[in-house]
């Protein structure tokens, strides 16, 4: 609310940024900031189906006519790319060469956060063992800590439901989605529609948290494995 009556004292046109939207408690302030003449949003998600979910009819009806700009997965050399930028600005020359650079990339499916965070682990492996560069083995070794540090941040950016949802199929798992329902309804004192848990789950699908396996009435959820390849 503050942030709001800021941007209505604002006299200029303002270009508000929200990344992973979908993740918003309350998604009425998109019909806020939609209702300022001198404002323009720029919403971003892994998906618009979690965008408009919830929303009521005003709103999607407003957001649907938004230009789409979507993006594929990265390929390795764009990513190799992206780590140098990291590279040049925050290890020392020849540390790191292009063969282990594309090693990362390749580790990372397609997914810059996941290179990027590889490429931070290697460094912090390399000095701990001061090592004057980054060997292969240093990469493989950093593939699987990156992972478990990926794991950590991804749940500490989860809502409270989602958390319970999360730690609840780890409670159980596989685990059909009644049942999952049911605990995580048991489990909380404001517990949300079906619909949104349904939303909710595909998040902690698209951060790779949790897997679902099957349809209908034989699908089952189990955690997943956020993270680069070490293959």
């Amino acid at each position: 609310s503050d942030l709001l009556e800021r941007l209505r004292d604002v006299d200029h046109p303002v270009v508000v940024i929200l990344d992973e939207v979908d993740q918003l408690a309350a998604a009425d302030v998109l019909y806020d900031l939609y209702e300022l003449p001198h404002v323009e949003m720029m919403l971003i998600s892994n998906g618009e189906a979690e965008v408009l979910a919830g929303l009521d009819d005003r709103l999607q009806s407003r957001l649907r006519t938004a230009t789409r700009v979507s993006f594929d997965r990265y390929g390795t050399e764009a990513l190799v790319s992206i780590l140098d930028q990291r590279v040049r600005q925050g290890l020392q020359p020849d540390v790191i060469g292009r063969t282990e650079l594309e090693a990362i990339a390749r580790s990372a499916d397609g997914n810059a956060r996941n290179a990027i965070a590889v490429l931070r682990s290697a460094a912090q492996l390399a000095e701990s063992r001061d090592a004057k560069t980054i060997t292969q083995g240093i990469v493989d070794d950093a593939v699987s800590d990156a992972r478990t540090r990926l794991r950590q941040t991804l749940l500490e950016k989860l809502n409270d439901h989602q958390r319970v949802l999360y730690d609840t199929i780890a409670a159980d798992e596989p685990i059909a989605p009644g049942d999952l329902y049911e605990a995580y309804e048991a489990t909380v004192d404001d517990s949300r529609t079906r619909r949104t848990v349904r939303t909710y789950l595909t998040k902690l699908e698209q951060y790779s948290l949790v897997v679902s396996e099957g349809s209908a009435q034989g699908r089952r959820y189990r955690t997943g494995d956020p993270g680069p390849d070490d293959r």
